[in-house]
This record gives structure tokens, C-alpha cells and sequence, in this order.
């Protein structure tokens, strides 16, 4: 009870002195708590693919998704209020950034080999199989990005060594990456060090575009916050991957500009319609 009241203490303290800055600093600051938070609180809930299994989760919920106690997550369990394995990559690049004032990328790739690495909590045995009777597995999740990352650090190689068939597509650099848009957001080299950032874990093409189409989202919410609607903030975006003379080009820009603008014109529909038209990640 006395941790829990000095970490509500320190919390308080915390956001107390976040609501003092100015208002474009305090985007910078949510941007990063809030997710830090909300990667917390659906923990919980992680990878339930079955609808009908989340429904039962939620009905014993009250209906409320956010840190759900007991745990849920069919895949691994940990304590409720605990980060997901995406929220503690975010926290490794935050560290790295506080640290070296700035994004250090020898810094990032030894404190997340550290952090995921051999003699963390990370480095428990794993089924190398699916047999739902040994899941879910008491501790945290090694997915295939850090996984892969780890077995090239420790062979001194780099992801871009991996063969196509084990280059992973999944955009998981975007959580990990928040910390660092909210810290370049408005400088002309953000994409630039989101991308030598992004292609520490991943290189496959279409990875990184989804990477960047995410920082360029991130970089607009918050450096204009309410200012602009939503719906504004993404045409901005998809303007932007369009346009011949756009920072960063990528040669799959265009085909993210169709991608976010299906999502636009299905606006309309709630998150569980958009869910069965989009897919499951």
C-alpha cells in the first residue's frame, strides 16, 4: 500500500508539472504517457482473436476493457498493469533517448538487446508449437521482430542479413517509435531517424512504409492537437504521401495514401464492421 501511495504520489507530481508546459510540449508528453498507459490497460485483453471469447471477457468486465484482472491474454499472462512486450519496447527507446539526449543508435540496439535479450524476462522457454493446453505462458511474450533482432546482435549481424522468407512484415516499430516522434515532431529529420530507428528490427519494405505512414499520423496529431479535426489531420497525410515533392519519399508511399483513404470512406462504421472488412493484427 505505501509503493502504491508513493507511485500515486509521483504520478500526481509528474502530471502536475506536464500541465504546466506549454501546450505543444504537453503533446509531446501525452503522447507518450498515453500510450504507455493504454498499452497497460489492454494488456490484459491481448491477442483474443475470438469474438466470441472477448464478449465473455467483457461481460465479466462490466463492459469496461481496460485493465482487465485476472488476465485474459490467451497467449501470455502477466501481471494486470504490466506493458504488453510493444509498451516495454517503447520504454527501451525512451530510456535511450533521456540518456543520450537524442536518438543514439549503437545506444538503442545494446539497451534493447539488454532489455530482450539473454538473462531477461524475456529469456523463458516458449512452445514452438501451438497446443492450447501449454498456453498461455506465465510471463512475457518474445514475438518474432525482437526475436529475430536478438539472434542477429548476437551473431554480429543485422536484420537487413536476414533472408526475405524471415523478414518479418508486421508493423511492430510503431509503438516503440512514439517516444521519438514526440521528441523530433516539426524536425526536418524525423522520418529520417524513424526510419534508421524502424530498420534496427525490420527492413522489409512495406514494414517501414507502414512504420512511417504511422510517424507522419503521430508528427500531425501532435503538433496541431485539436486544432484540426481527425478527419482533417489524416487528408493532410494522405496528401502528403501523394505529393512528388514530399519529405522522405518511399516508393510505397502512394499505395499507404489508397490504404488511408479506404479507411476514410469507411468512417462510418463501427470498430467491430471496420475490424471484419480490415482484418486482425
Amino acid at each position: 500500500e505505501s509503493k502504491r501511495t508513493a507511485v500515486n504520489m509521483a504520478l500526481a507530481q509528474l502530471l502536475s508539472q506536464a500541465a504546466a508546459l506549454p501546450d505543444l510540449q504537453q503533446r509531446r508528453v501525452a503522447a507518450v504517457l498515453g500510450t504507455i498507459v493504454a498499452d497497460a490497460a489492454s494488456q490484459p485483453i491481448h491477442w483474443i482473436y475470438d469474438e466470441g471469447a472477448m464478449s465473455e471477457v467483457l461481460a465479466r468486465a462490466g463492459g469496461n476493457p481496460e485493465f482487465v484482472a485476472p488476465s485474459a491474454n490467451p497467449f501470455y499472462c502477466l501481471p494486470t498493469g504490466r506493458q504488453s512486450p510493444y509498451g516495454d519496447q517503447l520504454l527501451v527507446m525512451l530510456e535511450s533517448l533521456v540518456a543520450c539526449k537524442g536518438f543514439d543508435a549503437a545506444d538503442s540496439k545494446r539497451r534493447y538487446f539488454t532489455a530482450f535479450g539473454p538473462g531477461s524476462p524475456y529469456d523463458i522457454p516458449r512452445p514452438t508449437q501451438y497446443d492450447k493446453s501449454l498456453f498461455p505462458i506465465s510471463g512475457p511474450w518474445m514475438n518474432t521482430v525482437p526475436r529475430r533482432f536478438i539472434e542477429c546482435y548476437s551473431s554480429g549481424k543485422d536484420v537487413s542479413d536476414l533472408t526475405e522468407e524471415d523478414k518479418n512484415v508486421d508493423p511492430d516499430n510503431i509503438i516503440r517509435l512514439v517516444a521519438l516522434v514526440a521528441l523530433y515532431a516539426g524536425k526536418p529529420e524525423m522520418l529520417d531517424i524513424a526510419e534508421e530507428a524502424a530498420q534496427q528490427l525490420q527492413c522489409s519494405d512495406m514494414a517501414i512504409v507502414v512504420v512511417l505512414t504511422a510517424c507522419r499520423l503521430m508528427e500531425q496529431y501532435i503538433l496541431h492537437g485539436e486544432s484540426q479535426d481527425n478527419l482533417a489531420i489524416v487528408e493532410s497525410v494522405i496528401k502528403e504521401l501523394k505529393s512528388k515533392g514530399r519529405r522522405h519519399p518511399l516508393d510505397l508511399d502512394r499505395a499507404m495514401a489508397g490504404h488511408l483513404q479506404a479507411v476514410l470512406d469507411c468512417r462510418n462504421l463501427t470498430v467491430t464492421e471496420a475490424t471484419k472488412k480490415f482484418g486482425k493484427a
